[in-house]
């Protein structure tokens, strides 16, 4: 090995691209094994992946003859051999990276010039999310590597393989690795190679961190209608839902980037709700108003027509028993009023005092008739917000999910590597 170490390298030079004609174009043959997924971070959309490149090329400076070496192959260090300028264009830091950054990586050289160099490290690279069906997103995401200063001309980039290596992968309980590519390409006299990979998110923790407990509290606000007036739990409940939400808002938009060209539909969705939730409360304090109004003032003939007539029959709802016979009282107080006349002519009291206590006694059914009429307006008013805020929520619900399910991506069409603007 010393003896054909010394005649290889007598000569040689890094610096000098390993062709004996410099109108040769040099192929390196590229593969990428993954080993890990590390994290895609939703806030910055960056990519984490840790796996080893090969790279496969011909030095035609290092051939040599079996037979009268006796060497098969020899260990190199990579500084002593001619290597490709090669960096990771979307990388978000070093564009050299764990990949390209070290030479404490061997090579591997063979009898008929053949290199085998393979690095390994983590590469961090931008990757632009579509969130708009989290968590039932599909995400693309790509290695962009190219030469910094060879032209296509100089060096040409190919892949050994149509798809990378996964023999080795780890699976990650976040996200699975639904597919992958490997793109060769040449732009602006570069030549290029991406490798691309299809992530599916694993939904299950979203789905019941976030998505049923959201249409839980949704639920639970139509509940709101269902409470009586006099419980004085209406309003409580309908701010304590509001707050919830604003919780499930915080929480899901800290995991979401600051963008606004593709917003999440749960995000929608929860603000939606909120804004539901908002005016469920005002109506709630709409209807605790006509329930408790100043009885001094009898309801409006119009709202009484409108709502008693119309809408109740609308609710297929039926006079309150308590209604019906407070009609009677005025004709109750009649009779009592002759009880009353005859009682005090026989005791020879004044016609004075027998018409005050029959005065207060049609004051009362009047005011009497009043609240009942109040109350009833109230109670048609909360039944007809409760239909309204059904139908709504449920709506909102239903459609929802429908969206996320089944108009959310399939993570099985083709894999857009062949577009350059994955990151």
């Amino acid at each position: 090995e010393k003896r054909l170490m010394k005649k290889l390298f007598t000569d040689y030079s890094t610096q000098i691209r390993p062709v004996q004609s410099p109108n040769t174009s040099l192929s390196i043959y590229m593969e990428y094994v993954i080993k890990t997924l590390h994290n895609i971070n939703e806030k910055d959309q960056t990519i984490t992946t840790f796996g080893w490149l090969m790279m496969k090329w011909i030095d035609e400076y290092l051939i040599w003859n079996i037979s009268e070496y006796k060497v098969d192959n020899l260990v190199l260090e990579s500084s002593k051999i001619w290597l490709p300028d090669l960096l990771v264009r979307n990388s978000i830091d070093n564009i050299n990276g764990e990949l390209f950054g070290s030479s404490k990586y061997k090579a591997i050289v063979y009898s008929n010039g053949s290199v085998s160099y393979a690095t390994a490290g983590k590469t961090s690279t931008l990757c632009g999310l579509d969130m708009t069906y989290f968590p039932f997103d599909t995400q693309f995401c790509d290695i962009h590597i190219d030469s910094w200063t060879y032209t296509d001309s100089q060096v040409q980039i190919r892949r050994k393989t149509k798809k990378l290596d996964i023999s080795s992968y780890r699976y990650n309980g976040i996200w699975d690795l639904i597919d992958t590519e490997v793109h060769p390409y040449s732009e602006y006299n570069n030549s290029q190679i991406k490798f691309c990979m299809r992530w599916k998110r694993c939904p299950v923790y979203h789905i019941t961190s976030i998505l049923i407990p959201c249409s839980i509290m949704s639920i639970i606000t139509l509940f709101v209608f269902l409470l009586p007036p006099d419980s004085g739990e209406k309003i409580s409940l309908s701010i304590t839902v509001l707050l919830s939400f604003t919780v499930f808002q915080i929480s899901v938009e800290e995991k979401l980037p600051e963008r606004s060209d593709n917003r999440p539909l749960l995000a929608i969705y929860i603000l939606a709700t909120m804004v539901l939730t908002a005016l469920s409360l005002l109506c709630t304090i709409i209807v605790l108003t006509l329930h408790h109004q100043n009885y001094h003032s009898p309801p409006p003939k119009w709202l009484k027509c409108f709502v008693l007539d119309w809408v109740r029959k609308l609710l297929f709802r039926k006079e309150p028993m308590a209604y019906r016979s407070s009609s009677k009282i005025r004709r109750q107080f009649g009779h009592k009023k002759k009880d009353y006349r005859k009682e005090m002519k026989q005791e020879e009291h004044s016609k004075h005092c027998v018409n005050a206590i029959y005065m207060k006694m049609m004051k009362d059914a009047d005011t009497e008739k009043m609240k009942t009429e109040w109350m009833r307006i109230a109670m048609v008013f909360d039944r007809v917000f409760g239909v309204l805020f059904t139908i709504c929520i449920m709506s909102l619900n239903v459609t929802t999910f429908c969206m996320l399910i089944f108009v959310a991506p399939d993570a099985k069409q083709k894999i857009r590597c062949d577009q350059h603007d994955l990151g």
